[in-house]
């Protein structure tokens, strides 16, 4: 059997109303509250902050609960959606981002060496003021990684406190300064970066579990991938 809480106001109070086991008919506003009220069985009384969270989301199901409850409506002389003043706040807790995976890729490059590689291999800034190689092609990788389509793209996410944040790091190099470096390159820099993800794929390899690659599988991918190129090349095709 479950049993509810059951609150009235305190000059409207009934009297004795539980006082006899015996089935009563209920007033109906005890009834209709009786639905909205959450069985107290059916609380959680965890503590911490685990408990909190449980409570808070417990507390606003109760809350659409009572709104969207059955109802004896009477005529309405005015509409259901209306207007009113609302002031908003920042709350310094919250921090969040649309790419929460995303710290776990610097972490991978450094624990694996990337960055010491690129930097290692790649001579394409006589001073580092205040980047190094490895920033710039990890801020083009985190880029696309973050749903960016192009640099002008790198600029939203340099603006974005909480994106440094997960990174670590105090700023990023702007769209001008990453199209700049780019420009850089040469054959032998490019054959040179291609190296560097080469050995670092092959380290990826290398900390995979024992019997990782027993069992491998193909992924037949025949669609046509859009490249927003120009005439006739703005389009391949990943397997024939």
């Amino acid at each position: 059997m479950k049993t509810y809480i059951l609150r009235y106001p305190k000059a409207v109070e009934p009297q004795n109303i539980w006082a006899s086991t015996a089935p009563r008919p209920r007033p109906k506003r005890a009834r209709n509250v009786a639905r909205a009220v959450q069985p107290i069985a059916e609380r959680r009384t965890d503590g911490g902050e685990c408990g909190a969270a449980r409570d808070s989301i417990g507390n606003r199901q109760n809350s659409i609960h009572r709104r969207l409850a059955p109802k004896n409506w009477e005529a309405q002389s005015r509409p259901m959606l209306k207007a009113s003043n609302i002031h908003y706040e920042m709350a310094e807790c919250v921090w969040a981002i649309n790419c929460g995976g995303i710290v776990a890729s610097p972490l991978l490059v450094q624990r694996l060496g990337l960055v010491v590689d690129l930097d290692r291999n790649l001579k394409l800034l006589k001073v580092h003021l205040p980047y190094h190689e490895s920033n710039h092609v990890l801020n083009i990788a985190y880029n696309i990684l973050a749903g960016g389509g192009r640099l002008e793209d790198i600029k939203q996410r340099r603006r974005d406190e909480n994106f440094l944040n997960e990174l670590a790091a105090q700023r990023l190099p702007d769209p001008t300064a990453v199209g700049d470096f780019t420009r850089r390159f040469k054959e032998a820099d490019i054959l040179a970066l291609q190296e560097c993800l080469k050995r670092f794929r092959q380290a990826v390899w290398r900390v995979q579990p024992a019997g990782f690659l027993k069992e491998a599988f193909i992924e037949v991918d025949g669609r046509i991938a859009g490249t927003a190129g120009v005439g006739d090349l703005n389009s391949w095709n990943p397997l024939p």
